[in-house]
């Protein structure tokens, strides 16, 4: 789905899905809260930066994919990050 395409990993931790989507993505950009995870992913020449899925830093229609594996049910504000999406 993400083939050639853009693609941000909401939770990309270290390093392991977002290391796999650059093989076969356009660009493929991270966040996470964990400064030393993301400190890991960077030194693996990953694009990553510390953020939250409730505040991407991003513009709507950056991506053509966003993806999270098993980050969501960690988020409080999960509603708030849907709507931001769905709108």
């Amino acid at each position: 789905m993400g083939a050639g395409g853009d693609v941000l990993e909401c939770g990309a931790g270290t390093r392991l899905l977002l290391e796999r989507i650059a093989r076969f993505a356009r660009s493929a950009k991270g966040i996470d809260l964990t400064p030393g995870m993301l400190r890991k992913a960077q030194a693996r020449g990953l694009d990553v930066r510390e953020a939250s899925v409730t505040a991407i830093p991003f513009p709507s229609e950056t991506f053509d994919v966003t993806c999270a594996f098993k980050v969501l049910a960690h988020v409080p504000e999960i509603g708030r990050a849907l709507a931001r999406w769905a709108g």
